[in-house]
Parts: structure tokens; C-alpha cells; sequence
């Protein structure tokens, strides 16, 4: 499992707590940390859910956080995609455990995936 510093970890903490600073529909059920290139990833929620079709967390999205992409550094993150999709998985792991009105709104939902916007999403709650 990727580790990544804890400052980067607090900081990456401190964007969800803004991400979800303000109010997300009742009708959001799921969320997705979604991967791109350049490495960043942006929160979204959907009114839906599937486990057998991804496409449930393509817009329209039904909650999308308005806070810009965080940047996920190739010092902190690694170079290539396997090792970007392992850290964005462990740091919202890590977020998930830590209590705090964020965790507690994301830990509402039926899941929260984290994946590239192309591909596979890894659900990571629940766990």
C-alpha cells in the first residue's frame, strides 16, 4: 500500500472538509473521487448507484463539489497510474477514518468509489 507524508494527507483532508463544506443534495446516495491526467482528482455524487455499471458516476452528476481539483503531486503520488489510483485509495481511506461532519456525510452514502474517469472504479465504503 502507498503511503503518502502525513502533511500531504492533511492537506488532502482539508480540501474534502472544504469540498464538503457546503450543503450536498439529500438525493446524493454515492460519491466518486474521480482520477485524471494531470494527476488531480474532484468529488462528485450521484443520485444513483450500480455495482455492475460504472457509468452511474458520469455526468449529470447530482452534486459537484465546487472547489477546484486537488493536485495529487508525482513526488507524493508516483508517476504512473497504478501507483496514483493506490494512493488516492489510501488517502480516502484514510480521511473515511478520522471523524469529522465530511467523513460523516460521505460515510452516509451507499458508496464511495475512487477511479479514473476512463476506468474501473474501487469502492472504498463501505470497505
Amino acid at each position: 500500500m502507498n503511503t503518502v507524508s502525513a502533511l500531504f494527507q492533511e492537506q488532502f483532508n482539508a480540501w474534502i472538509d472544504k469540498a464538503l463544506s457546503k450543503p450536498v443534495p439529500d438525493s446524493v446516495i454515492a460519491f466518486s473521487f474521480n482520477l485524471a491526467e494531470p494527476w488531480c482528482v474532484e468529488l462528485v455524487g450521484a443520485d444513483n448507484y450500480s455495482e455492475d455499471n460504472s457509468d452511474w458516476a458520469c455526468p449529470p452528476e447530482a452534486f459537484r463539489a465546487k472547489v477546484k481539483k486537488f493536485v495529487l503531486r508525482e513526488s507524493e503520488v508516483g508517476s504512473n497510474w497504478e501507483p496514483v489510483l493506490e494512493s488516492a485509495k489510501s488517502m480516502v481511506a484514510a480521511y473515511l477514518n478520522r471523524p469529522s461532519p465530511g467523513s460523516d456525510r460521505l460515510k452516509k452514502a451507499v458508496a464511495v468509489v475512487v477511479g479514473f474517469v476512463d476506468g474501473d472504479l474501487n469502492k472504498v465504503w463501505p470497505a
